[in-house]
Parts: C-alpha cells; sequence; structure tokens
C-alpha cells in the first residue's frame, strides 16, 4: 500500500520533530501494510526554495530505515499553497514534484475561495507537462459550498487526492459526506492519510480503504491502490469521466481549518 500524503520528513514545520520520530512514523506505517510513502512537507513561503533540502532529507531518512530494517521507501515530494508566483517559482525550478520527475505536483487552495487564476495556472502547469493534484478539497469551505467549482477544474484536468480522515469522518459528517459524494462522481483520485504525528492508533489509511470498498466495491479501491503507484513512477493516472455532485440542502456552511 502507498500513502501518497504524509508529513514524514522532519524539519520542514508541521510533520515529524526528529529523525527519530519519522522512524517512528515509517514503523507504524509497516505495522499498517504501508511500503512507500510520499513525503509532503508545505512549502515554506519564506523561503526561496527547500527542494534540495527536501530530497536530502529523504535520503537521509531512507538510510535511516534500511539501517533499521524499516521496510518503507519515503519519495520526495512538496504540498504547495496555490500562490500569484507559483508559475514563475516553478519555472526557476523551486517546486518539488512527485520524486522531482516533473509529473505531478500537490497544491493547496485557499480558504473559501477559489482564486481566479486558478483556471489558467492549471492550464500552464499541464502545458509544461506538469499535472496538479489539490490536497483534501472535500475540507475546503470553497468546494464544500460551491462542489461545482471543484467539478469544473476537474474537467479541466485538477487530480484530486482525499485524506483518509475526511473518509472516517475525523472532520465531521459533512466532509465525510462530501468525500464520498466526490468518490461517486468520479472527482477522486488518490487517498492519502495528512499524517503528521505517530499515533499508536494507526494511520488511518487502511481503515478508509476499507470502508471505500463497503461502500463503492473493490473496483473502486482497486482504481486508488494503481492511480497511487501510477502517481510514484510519474505514469499515466486512471480517470473516469467526472459528474457534478448533487447535495442534500442548499449549502454546507462551515469553516475547517485543515493545516
Amino acid at each position: 500500500m502507498i500513502d501518497v500524503h504524509h508529513h514524514i520528513l522532519p524539519g520542514f514545520g508541521k510533520g515529524a520533530t526528529s529523525m527519530e520520530e519519522a522512524v517512528l512514523m515509517a514503523q507504524l506505517a509497516e505495522q499498517e501494510g504501508i511500503t512507500t510513502i510520499i513525503a509532503t512537507p508545505i512549502r515554506d513561503m519564506t523561503k526561496t526554495s527547500l527542494k534540495e533540502a527536501i530530497i536530502d532529507k529523504a535520503r537521509q531518512l531512507n538510510e535511516r530505515l534500511t539501517s533499521e530494517g524499516v521496510a518503507v521507501t519515503v519519495i520526495p515530494a512538496q504540498h504547495v499553497p496555490l500562490y500569484s508566483e507559483l508559475l514563475d517559482d516553478q519555472e526557476k525550478g523551486h517546486l518539488l514534484s512527485v520524486n522531482d520527475t516533473n509529473d505531478y505536483l500537490f497544491l493547496d487552495f485557499p480558504q473559501q475561495q477559489v482564486p481566479l487564476y486558478a483556471e489558467h495556472f492549471i492550464y500552464e502547469l499541464q502545458q509544461r507537462h506538469m499535472t496538479p493534484i489539490i490536497v483534501h478539497p472535500e475540507c475546503n469551505p470553497a468546494f464544500l459550498d460551491h462542489p461545482e467549482r471543484l467539478y469544473d477544474l476537474v474537467r479541466q484536468g485538477l487530480l484530486v487526492q482525499l485524506s483518509s480522515q475526511s473518509i472516517l469522518g475525523q472532520h465531521g459528517k459533512k466532509v465525510k459526506q462530501f468525500a464520498n459524494k466526490l468518490i461517486e462522481a468520479n472527482q477522486a483520485h488518490f487517498i492519502g492519510s495528512n499524517a503528521a504525528r505517530p499515533d499508536r492508533k494507526g494511520i488511518g489509511l487502511k481503515a478508509a480503504y476499507y470502508d471505500v470498498r463497503k461502500v463503492f466495491g473493490k473496483s473502486t479501491t482497486d482504481m486508488f491502490h494503481e492511480n497511487a503507484v501510477a502517481l510514484t513512477q510519474g505514469a499515466s493516472i486512471y480517470l473516469l469521466e467526472p459528474t457534478r455532485v448533487k447535495l442534500k440542502g442548499s449549502s454546507f456552511k462551515s469553516f475547517l481549518k485543515f493545516r
């Protein structure tokens, strides 16, 4: 099993506080059946670039895991907020795509609103042969209240990564329902744990896959697993034609801080 969104690398804000804690997080992941982790430290907007530092830290952690007999491989990536200078920074090589292959880039949209330049940025990244992946949009009020905005972006080619915490209901009933609706509407392509600290109760990714299989069947869980493998290889993602999300009631009014 592959965890496509995990804050395992120490020294980058949210996530492990030390190399020892990172090793513990990898051990807990291994116990859950995870063999590969995509490390997604959040881009520090106060620094020009931490790309090389992330790659080096992932290398150090992999060496440590090998020496301690932990059968987990860490792949470097970055969780990048959507900001106005993103295209310039990408062109300068400041942003870290998954495994530094320039194929897939994790993006996080601002809370409450979708920037007017979002569609243009997605188009420009695609022109550079890079596919953006939005992280946990089911937790973003901008999409909770206006799911058609996410639909339009997915139609344009934006990929979607859901949080296992959302699927398990840890962010509330409305977020869980929206996550399931996105799966039902073929607007979800990956599931990641968003794990940030070691938790003896488990990461929750295995449980989330179990819940998805109960509701949507084996073919859907297989699709998520296969897409995770493709993501690590820079290969093509399996896509189904997205449909519009239909929600009961007029709005999902809520504000959820999810960082």
